[in-house]
């Protein structure tokens, strides 16, 4: 995990596939393949250079569930309420 985050603050937004790739709106995903199994991690940009993960799980299916990308979703919005002009530790 701590290599794909590396690679993903490295290239920010410019990062594609098959490491990253846009799942709705501002909500990408950081796919990370580790042995024979497959996570995702939940990411948007925000203020500049900021990126918040705001969900991570273990990907079973062909396709992302639309539970996971509206919590995600939910999960934006909320940060984005919290702390408008960036921010967070």
């Amino acid at each position: 995990m701590a290599a794909y985050l590396s690679l993903l603050e490295d290239e920010g937004p410019n990062l594609r596939r098959p490491y990253a790739d846009v799942v709705r709106g501002k909500i990408r995903e950081l796919r990370i393949h580790y042995s024979s199994n497959q996570y995702r991690a939940l990411y948007f940009f925000h203020v500049r250079d900021q990126i918040v993960l705001v969900h991570a799980f273990s990907k079973k299916t062909q396709q992302l569930k639309e539970k996971a990308i509206e919590l995600a979703e939910s999960r934006m919005e909320e940060w984005m309420r919290r702390f408008p002009a960036g921010g967070g530790v």
